[in-house]
């Protein structure tokens, strides 16, 4: 019964998660047309870290963790270039 009900919570979180994402690409696509092609960008980009971090909120794992893996392998290079020799 405690599994079922688990189930079922975490296919309501994807469920929000997804309609969340639909509704950000449908105003995105209204919005972003009269708007130039950096400014779109820089607003995609920005939705994308609030995106996973929503994901990471509800508990999908399975959408937040390639970004948290890209997010760790260039820190790792940055932080790598900015050390003094």
């Amino acid at each position: 019964m405690e599994a079922a009900l688990q189930r079922e919570i975490r296919k309501r979180r994807e469920e929000r998660f997804f309609w969340i994402f639909a509704v950000v690409i449908l105003v995105d696509f209204i919005a972003l047309r009269s708007l130039s092609w950096i400014v779109g960008i820089l607003i995609i980009l920005m939705e994308l870290i609030l995106l996973v971090g929503l994901a990471k909120w509800l508990g999908i794992e399975w959408i937040a963790a390639p970004f948290d893996r890209l997010i760790e392998k260039y820190s790792s290079t940055t932080s790598k270039g900015a050390t003094p020799s």
